[in-house]
């Protein structure tokens, strides 16, 4: 159906638990997962059914991506971060609308699960589904919320950018080159305004468990009230 891929480094270590505790309980049946860290991730196979890369440094994101996307056998990958720490159950049921459209509809390059920011475009009904486009002029065309890819059209986004620096100067330059493509960009359509809108998505977590390197509090509630180590 679909891969998930997770790119994360040993500084984040501490989280890689909860989060894969939190992804069993809501998502149990979840989809093959790709995690790739430095550090020592390798006893996360065994312990959560994974396929795990180790490497001797962190590579960076878009690096770990181009690097995982020889491995993956799908047409789509969902790209995750190891914060991400899923708070409700996962709406399955509508990630299988969202792959489905992507079978049916070859222009779309990608569809954002986690409205943050959502699509200030029209809205469009697919079978199924409602999206909203993303304007080409909209501000963080690229991000690092859960996102569902094409992996073709990904494959050649990172190919298509060579300049490789922080993460703001990332969204800002491949937020440019995604202003001019001819493939649809969509995602879920946020009607709550609220800071709980973003658990409109069918994949619920609030962005992101670790700002500046911190751990936030509500995160480390969240962990105590699931008992998780």
């Amino acid at each position: 159906m679909t891969t998930i891929i997770i790119a994360s480094t040993h500084k984040y270590c501490y989280i890689w638990n909860p989060f894969f505790d939190l992804l069993k309980k809501f998502w149990p049946d979840h989809p093959e997962v790709y995690f790739m860290s430095d550090g020592s991730p390798e006893y996360l196979a065994d312990k959560y059914q994974i396929r795990v890369f180790n490497v001797h440094k962190d590579l960076g994101f878009l690096e770990t991506y181009e690097y995982l996307l020889d491995f993956v056998k799908t047409p789509t990958v969902i790209l995750l971060q190891e914060d991400f720490l899923i708070e409700r159950p996962v709406n399955k049921e509508l990630i299988n609308f969202l792959i489905e459209t992507f079978k049916t509809h070859k222009d779309i390059g990608y569809i954002r699960c986690t409205p943050c920011p959502g699509p200030k475009g029209n809205a469009i009904q697919y079978p199924k589904v409602m999206l909203g486009l993303f304007h080409p002029q909209q501000d963080y065309l690229f991000s690092f919320q859960a996102t569902i890819w094409r992996v073709s059209f990904l494959s050649q986004l990172l190919q298509a950018y060579q300049h490789r620096s922080t993460i703001l100067n990332i969204e800002k330059d491949l937020t440019q080159l995604l202003s001019r493509t001819s493939h649809k960009l969509l995602g879920i359509i946020r009607t709550d305004n609220s800071p709980d809108g973003v658990f409109q998505s069918p994949i619920p977590y609030r962005p992101t468990a670790i700002i500046k390197g911190q751990i936030q509090p509500w995160a480390i509630e969240l962990i105590k009230k699931h008992q998780i180590n």
